[in-house]
């Protein structure tokens, strides 16, 4: 596999009325690292991930929160739609 093979592509669609914030949560620790800018509604943002990483959606008040696991493989890709 080549090098810019050694990562799967994960898109998040922003379905929700309000902006979006994507963090990545560290396996060990469990801290959530903001990693996008804000996702407006029907926008969609681009991450280069790995199997089995996991990433949590907010809207902008922390009152929605969902999380997403990547299971595409090195090479995939990946959708994950932010809805309620």
């Amino acid at each position: 596999m080549k090098g810019e093979q050694l990562h799967a592509s994960v898109s998040f669609i922003n379905a929700l009325e309000g902006a979006i914030l994507i963090h990545w949560m560290h396996p060990d620790t469990k801290e959530e690292i903001v990693v996008s800018d804000l996702i407006h509604p029907g926008s969609v943002e681009m991450q280069k991930s790995h199997p089995g990483h996991i990433f949590v959606a907010y809207d902008t008040e922390r009152k929605i929160r969902k999380e997403f696991v990547v299971g595409a493989g090195y090479g995939e890709e990946q959708q994950f739609r932010v809805e309620l």
